[in-house]
């Protein structure tokens, strides 16, 4: 799904850069196998300029906020 989102983003809206992070629930882990309630996965995709690590880290610094 990231990279899916990701994709779209850059093919229409050409930016010079593009991250995308998703926090969703896993509900596999929550009904089959370990059976974890409120198990969480965070997946991330980036493109262009957010792979110089200046720019990525003042992105991610504005999610923390």
């Amino acid at each position: 799904m990231t990279e899916q989102v990701i994709t779209f983003l850059t093919e229409e809206l050409k930016p010079h850069g593009a991250m995308v992070v998703i926090e969703a629930r896993h509900l596999c882990v929550e009904m089959r196998g370990v059976k974890k309630p409120g198990a969480m996965t965070v997946t991330s995709a980036i493109r262009g300029t957010f792979h110089e690590r200046p720019v990525r880290e003042e992105f991610l610094d504005l999610l923390r906020r």
